[in-house]
């Protein structure tokens, strides 16, 4: 999980995962910061580029949270196959 507070440098550690071949989903936390501060994030461009599913969440609300079970059981399945 990362959050939008820090974004670059949570987005350089994922890049480090990224590098030993782990199997994951990233969650992007705090979304609605983000956006309140009239930010923009383009994580379906992305999530293409890296190969590697990123999920928007809002922790207080659970915006997304269904979305990311899915995303975590569909990639762990398909490691296992």
């Amino acid at each position: 999980m990362i959050d939008t507070s820090n974004l670059e440098r949570n987005l350089y550690l994922t890049s480090k995962l990224i590098d030993m071949d782990t199997h994951m989903v990233i969650a992007v936390n705090m979304y609605d910061e983000l956006e309140k501060k009239g930010d923009r994030f383009d994580y379906v461009s992305l999530a293409r580029m890296i190969g590697v599913p990123i999920i928007p969440t809002i922790g207080k609300t659970g915006f997304g949270i269904d979305s990311l079970l899915k995303k975590i059981i569909e990639v762990y399945e398909a490691k296992n196959r």
